[in-house]
């Protein structure tokens, strides 16, 4: 393996890593560790889906938090304008846009499932305020399975303070269209609380219910 350095070893050690990632070599990647966070996160915008969820997973295995920010781009970030959609070889013709976006900026992800796979990735790292934000965010999402991942990711936060929280769980269990999202809201709600619940007698009883009138009222109550 090239040894990482200054000058003419660094291109070569992008190459080394950008040929593990064309043949999707995952397992060498994770042990190269972070030195290899930077050219991975430079291949997030690769056209094939297969390739991005392939380094959204080796980046989660490797823990670095230089890859939060672009973790949470693929979960959260603005929609890829409609001219870099289009294939490569037409282009071309809206370069003149193209040039507008400035170089290595990523967008939400195309594909649910690197979606997904972003969100669980994230889910790795330490609390993190921007990773809270995007769990918030892609529970918005209109895939079902971006917006349960979000829903099981959301308790590692219960020291948080912030309320928007527990409305957007509740928000899901009670409105969400997928029973399965709607169901794995209701137990990241008693997950969240399970450490205040004996500070707050009513949040125990509402918590302690499994049936839906419980989890609207306590969100009727919490919207006023």
């Amino acid at each position: 393996m090239t040894k990482v350095g200054t000058g003419s070893a660094l291109p070569l050690f992008h190459a080394e890593v950008n040929q593990l990632v064309d043949s999707r070599a995952w397992g060498r990647l994770v042990s190269m560790g972070d030195d290899a966070v930077e050219p991975l996160i430079a291949r997030l915008g690769d056209e094939d889906s297969g390739i991005r969820e392939g380094i959204v997973l080796t980046l989660g295995g490797i823990k670095d938090s230089r890859a939060v920010e672009p973790l949470t781009e693929i979960v959260a970030g603005p929609k890829k304008p409609w001219f870099l959609q289009l294939p490569k070889c037409m282009r071309s013709i809206c370069c003149w846009r193209e040039n507008e976006i400035s170089q290595g900026s990523l967008y939400r992800d195309s594909d649910p499932r690197v979606r997904v796979e972003a969100v669980h990735a994230l889910d790795k790292f330490d609390d993190d305020t921007r990773i809270m934000e995007a769990l918030l965010t892609a529970l918005k999402d209109p895939h079902p399975f971006v917006r349960g991942a979000a829903v099981f990711g959301l308790p590692k936060y219960s020291d948080s303070d912030d309320r928007r929280i527990l409305k957007a769980l509740l928000n899901a269990a009670v409105k969400d269209k997928a029973s399965e999202v709607r169901t794995t809201s209701a137990t990241s709600i008693r997950e969240y609380y399970k450490n205040h619940v004996e500070e707050d007698p009513e949040l125990k009883d509402i918590l302690g219910s499994r049936h839906h009138d419980a989890i609207r009222t306590a969100w009727e109550e919490l919207c006023r």
